[in-house]
Parts: C-alpha cells; structure tokens; sequence
C-alpha cells in the first residue's frame, strides 16, 4: 500500500490481545499505539489503517497529548548520559559503595528501632518477638492493628 500512494502507512491496533478480553492488555500493541499517536501529533494528513475496536478505546486528545509530550534534545541526552556514567563509576568506588552499604544498614535499623517503639506505645508493654513478626503483616502502620 505505501508503494501504491508513495506516503507512509501506520497500523493503529486495539491495546487488547482478544476484543472479549478487555483485561488483557497486550503491551506490543499499547506501544504501537503510542507511536501512532506520536505520528499523528508531529505529521500532517498521516495514513492510519485501523479497525472499530481500536477507535472505540479511549485515546488522549491532541491537546493533552502535546501537553503532556516530553521533548528531549541532543544536549540533553549528553547530560543524562554523563550523569548515568558518573552514576555507575560512583557504584563501581569501593569506598562510595561500602558507604552506601552501610547507610542502607542504619536506615534498616532505625526502621526496626521506630516499629519497636511504636509497638510497645501501641500495645503498653515491651513486644515479643511474635509482636514484631505479626506486625511486619503491613497495615497502614504496619502494626498488629488489623487496618
């Protein structure tokens, strides 16, 4: 077809892998779709090949969708490139590293040190070892307090 009108033609799926299936989202299709979208927001008078299921699923406007577009320029990308290779020679220094250790342990620890105060002010006396395991069950406070 595109040899036939000498313009570029984009198929634009339905998200879902089965119409009946409406919960199963195929994630090949969501992302052509977007890039359809994407094309329809930078080309004027694109050729869109597409079926009833997949124009009636909600899309986002064109407004919204330029709105809420990201561009990234070139020198962009060389600062993110350069912040991730600091990033990584930062984890590769064993000193930077071994420190990053051991903060993620004190915050392990002052973690369990607020969840045992918490629990002995929430139940009025110091809490046993089966207190803290039932209390790791979550919740909004992560106490035995059954929310």
């Amino acid at each position: 077809m595109e040899n036939i009108i000498n313009k570029e033609v984009y198929f634009f799926p339905a998200s879902y892998r089965r119409a009946y299936q409406i919960e199963e989202t195929d994630n090949a299709n969501i992302l052509l779709r977007s890039e359809v979208l994407n094309k329809l927001n930078n080309k004027k008078n694109p050729v869109i090949i597409t079926y009833s299921e997949a124009l009636s699923e909600k899309v986002i406007s064109r407004k919204e969708l330029k709105r809420q577009t990201i561009s990234i320029r070139q020198k962009e990308l060389k600062e993110i490139q350069d912040f991730e290779q600091a990033r990584e020679s930062l984890f590769a220094n064993e000193v930077a590293s071994d420190f990053m250790e051991a903060q993620q342990s004190l915050q392990t620890l002052q973690k369990t040190i607020s969840k045992y105060i918490g629990m002995t002010l929430e139940l009025g006396r110091t809490p046993t070892p089966e207190d803290m395991e039932q209390g790791d069950g979550g919740g909004c406070c992560g106490g035995g307090c059954g929310c």
